[in-house]
């Protein structure tokens, strides 16, 4: 299970903390709660099955989360972060103004074939953004 590998880094864009024992456990509940929307859908996505994701109890997922929509806000901002972060890397490699412009438009498929099961979290968000205030404004 890749869910433990992290650095400081990622956890400080995520979370806005140093990397204590609970933050590193609050990743890996992100990580699997990304691999369970991708692998079994949202609706099955229960504090259950992410703990069975990463052999831990229901209650050691509602100690760090008190709700799904937290952690999904969370996974949210992770996937934003490593989207900046595959995109930034892209672009950064380019040559010319047009070559700049042609990067930027590929970024997207880079990351989504670099990272795709965040892909379908990232299209149930926009879903939700939609049609829920709270997802709305974590988009704004």
């Amino acid at each position: 299970m890749g869910y433990l590998k992290t650095s400081n880094a990622e956890l400080n864009e995520i979370f806005d903390l140093q990397a204590s024992k609970g933050t590193l456990k609050k990743f890996e509940i992100v990580k699997a709660t990304i691999d369970c929307i991708a692998t079994i859908g949202y609706e099955k996505t229960t504090y259950e099955a992410i703990g069975r994701r990463i052999g831990t109890r229901r209650a050691h997922i509602a100690y760090h989360f008190k709700n799904k929509q937290d952690i999904f806000k969370s996974c949210v901002r992770y996937i934003v972060s490593n989207y900046h972060k595959v995109s930034s890397q892209h672009v950064a490699k380019s040559k010319s103004p047009k070559d700049t412009l042609m990067r930027y438009v590929d970024a997207p498929y880079i990351w989504s074939k670099k990272h795709p099961k965040q892909l379908g979290s990232m299209l149930l968000f926009y879903y939700l953004r939609s049609v829920s205030s709270d997802y709305k404004e974590l988009n704004d």
